[in-house]
């Protein structure tokens, strides 16, 4: 499973409009097996969903219109969270409540 964050300067989660880069986690068996950084200047979301394979977006703030792309995209989201993108991968993974 591939798990995206955005984030800001690579150190904090940010709402889905204001990344500079997604963090990108490949996950097998519950770990965390390896980290990417993708730059986000002029991204197209759901293409980088897809070129990715992109399972979970976990963010901050998702809008309405982001929500309808990422349904349409097949991408299951997590909005609410707000502590840095490694902190708030090892809580989902451990089945952890995102939000304080």
């Amino acid at each position: 499973m591939k798990i995206a964050i955005p984030s800001v300067g690579g150190k904090k989660l940010s709402p889905l409009s204001e990344a500079s880069e997604f963090a990108v986690y490949n996950v097998e068996n519950e770990r965390v097996v390896a980290k990417t950084s993708i730059k986000t200047k002029d991204l197209d979301l759901p293409q980088f969903l897809k070129n990715e394979k992109v399972n979970i977006l976990i963010c901050g703030k998702i809008p309405v219109e982001e929500r309808i792309t990422l349904r349409r995209c097949k991408v299951q989201f997590f909005a609410g969270a707000s502590e840095s993108s490694d902190e708030t991968v090892i809580r989902f993974l451990s089945g952890e409540s995102l939000t304080a």
